[in-house]
């Protein structure tokens, strides 16, 4: 999150005052997101659930930011973006490696699913949790719009690797991608069906704005 706001500074009214006590203005300062959200979800594909025990989650970007992000002059044409109106007029921009990093999803490893479901569902509760990650906004869309067995190549945004073994009980590594540009601010879920005895992954990508979530911090 980021945000500043000018302030001016009296001569008078902070230092050490006749208790011993530190005091100064207090100054109020709205911050907003810089970036989005992803989450992987999963349930089995049926009417009863079987076994799959998640071996690893990781999410790659074929251009992954490696600094955070600064500030930019850029108009949001450039990059894509979308604020709403209570939003500051300036755009972020993720300072960038130029090569494809990953960053492997720790707490994923060793889940299994609990949950199962004919087909897809608009309701999060019907799938589990695998895990979330935050990313920056990029242009770049991922190739990989449906799910694959082998890795990627080429100019690619964001995309998750997932191994698991199924009730077939074979490993399987699936590639999804998130085939859109990365907007602050949304939510980025994969919502994924694991198809019992062959353990088949199907998917899809659903969109949305991100909650928003006050906190106060005197």
């Amino acid at each position: 999150i980021t945000h500043w706001v000018d302030v001016t500074v009296p001569n008078t009214g902070h230092g050490v005052n006749a208790d011993g006590n530190f005091t100064c203005p207090k100054v109020t300062i709205p911050v907003y997101r810089t970036v989005a959200k992803t989450q992987f979800f999963m349930a089995c594909k049926g009417t009863q659930t079987f076994k799959v025990n998640v071996k690893s989650l990781k999410l790659y970007c074929g251009n992954m930011p490696d600094n955070g992000a600064v500030l930019s002059s850029l108009e949001p044409t450039a990059l894509n973006s979308q604020t709403n109106e209570h939003e500051p007029k300036w755009f972020t921009k993720p300072t960038m490696s130029g090569a494809e990093d990953v960053y492997e999803i720790s707490d994923a490893a060793g889940k299994t699913l609990t949950k199962s479901i004919d087909s897809a569902s608009n309701d999060i509760s019907d799938y589990d949790l695998i895990g979330s990650h935050f990313i920056y906004e990029t242009t770049s869309l991922s190739t990989t719009g449906l799910a694959a067995t082998t890795k990627p190549t080429g100019d690619l945004g964001y995309y998750y690797e997932i191994v698991y073994e199924a009730d077939d009980g074979q490993e399987h590594t699936y590639y999804t991608g998130i085939p859109y540009s990365i907007l602050r601010n949304h939510d980025y879920q994969v919502r994924a069906l694991v198809k019992g005895g062959s353990g088949e992954l199907s998917f899809e990508v659903v969109v949305n704005e991100w909650a928003v979530e006050e906190e106060i911090i005197d």
